[in-house]
């Protein structure tokens, strides 16, 4: 459980869960979509595997707050659901600058530790040193 704990905690932090109910909207579902999606996210970062073995899982191995059990249909019913829902990107962009905010990204790239050609973080390389003749 302290792993799938500490990933809700992380989740609710950047305000997936937020994010997700405004994308959904009011609709009813017998199970909650949101905490199906969680368990399917916490299990590819815990114990990644398919969506058939990640609803076994998230019955069986794991505590998730919210969710006594999921099947696979129910997994798959989350993702087309997310899928459809989120046409517009909403979901994706409060989550980005969720994690933007939450990072401080951008004093990150003011102090140019992140650099937008880069294809990694971390400080401006140093000057190459000039061969000695």
């Amino acid at each position: 459980m302290g792993v799938a704990w500490l990933l809700d905690g992380l989740w609710r932090q950047l305000g997936v869960d937020i994010a997700l109910a405004k994308v959904l909207g009011g609709r009813r579902f017998t199970t909650d979509v949101e905490r199906v999606l969680f368990a399917l996210v916490a299990n590819r970062a815990i114990d990644p595997a398919s969506k058939l073995a990640a609803a076994e899982w998230a019955s069986n191995d794991v505590a998730i707050c919210g969710l006594d059990a999921m099947d696979e249909d129910q997994a798959y019913r989350a993702m087309d659901l997310l899928v459809a829902a989120d046409a517009q990107a909403e979901a994706q962009e409060a989550v980005f600058f969720a994690v933007a905010d939450l990072l401080n990204l951008e004093q990150a790239a003011d102090n140019k530790i992140i650099r937008p050609s880069a294809r990694y973080i971390g400080p401006p390389p140093a000057q190459p040193i000039a061969p000695i003749a």
